[in-house]
């Protein structure tokens, strides 16, 4: 081997040692991050709904297990892509069969590494139907999720959420990073009201009607016992209330208890299983003076007394309430997902790179043993 040659193969050798590095520690680092053309769908089975409707304030509802075409389809898409910015389209829709029962859209413009939701440096025209301020996760979790706690977004509440860190799970065939999330009823925002088409009043015969399409357990209240109840609500109304006030008001309450099996290398969310819950009250100055009447009531005996504890058992009245959790299908997916995007980091983040560095290694060694023969 002449002089030459060794020198070829000694700087060959070193640049494809360089290369390797590159894609070790440059290329791949580059790659963690959400891709500029998602479009995933995923469905949700649910197992039981209460749904109202508030036009005709009328409801729907399915027992678990009793309806099993109800479901959840959540299609993601971007939409625009702005460097290391990107603007998510989620559309949610709820359906019985092929019945659509609620359906919702979502603009999510997002960091594509940390997954967060920007703060800063929108575009304009990102900011239209489906957007509104936000922070914290809510699509899914970062590439390398860590084993700790993370802020999440609750748009009912339009504030953030914790999404705690429980334990490393087997889920869906795949090992995942188990994270919950939960509150106790909380007032829904007012802006979500209104997103939600929820009515903020109602009058008093429309009360009446929607109080007599609600079965509470263990309560039974004769007719004169019901004229006595809605009187006192509007007595209420009057005493506390603004005389611009039209209507009966109504506030509005959700809780949750939400699951998450999460892939930690690629932040794909595996599976959610997710309880929700909304429910409609009046104003709580108004149940003061509501349950301030009940209290005062002076003869037990009267055919239209209204037991004080009453006021608890029919209020707050629930809208809105289900169970989803992923198909298996949908799961499936999800974990396909998953190890095809290690597979690619496994690929261009350790074979290649090693194996670069092992020939360039060698390489180099043949070179400079060439080298040194030839002095």
């Amino acid at each position: 081997m002449n002089k030459r040659v060794s020198l070829i193969l000694l700087v060959l050798g070193a640049v494809i040692i360089i290369v390797g590095l590159a894609l070790m520690l440059v290329i791949v680092p580059g790659m963690k991050m959400l891709p500029d053309d998602v479009d995933i769908t995923r469905q949700y089975n649910v197992e039981f709904l209460t749904l109202l409707d508030a036009e005709t304030l009328t409801f729907a509802r399915y027992a678990p297990g009793e309806n099993p075409n109800l479901h959840i389809d959540r299609h993601a898409v971007a939409e625009e892509v702005e460097g290391e910015k990107i603007l998510i389209r989620e559309e949610q829709t709820l359906l019985d069969g092929e019945t659509v029962l609620a359906s919702q859209l979502k603009l999510y413009p997002l960091d594509r590494k940390s997954m967060e939701l920007l703060q800063d440096g929108i575009p304009e025209d990102w900011k239209k139907e489906g957007y509104w301020e936000r922070e914290g996760l809510v699509i899914g979790w970062p590439i390398d999720t860590e084993q700790k706690d993370y802020n999440g977004w609750s748009d009912d509440y339009r504030s953030p959420v914790v999404l705690k860190y429980d334990s490393e799970q087997e889920h869906g065939g795949i090992d995942t990073y188990y994270f919950t999330s939960e509150s106790d009823p909380q007032p829904i925002d007012p802006a979500d009201v209104e997103r939600l088409g929820l009515p903020t009043s109602i009058s008093a015969d429309a009360l009446a009607t929607l109080a007599s399409s609600i079965d509470v357990e263990g309560v039974e209240l004769s007719f004169a016992s019901r004229i006595k109840l809605l009187s006192f609500i509007q007595e209420a109304v009057a005493e506390t209330q603004s005389e611009d006030v039209e209507g009966i008001p109504l506030v509005y309450y959700y809780d949750y208890k939400g699951e998450y099996w999460v892939e930690p290398q690629t932040g794909v969310l595996i599976d959610t299983r997710k309880y929700e819950h909304r429910a409609a009250s009046f104003p709580p100055e108004m149940m003061e003076a509501i349950q301030a009447k009940l209290d005062a009531q002076p003869d037990t005996a009267a055919a239209d007394y209204l037991p004080p504890e009453i006021l608890g058992s029919l209020f707050p009245i629930t809208v809105n309430e289900f169970v989803y959790q992923g198909t298996e299908d949908s799961v499936q997916n999800a974990r396909e997902d998953a190890e095809d995007a290690i597979s690619q980091l496994t690929l261009y983040g350790q074979t290649l790179p090693i194996g670069l560095i092992v020939v360039g290694v060698l390489l180099g060694l043949v070179g400079g043993y060439g080298l040194r023969k030839q002095t």
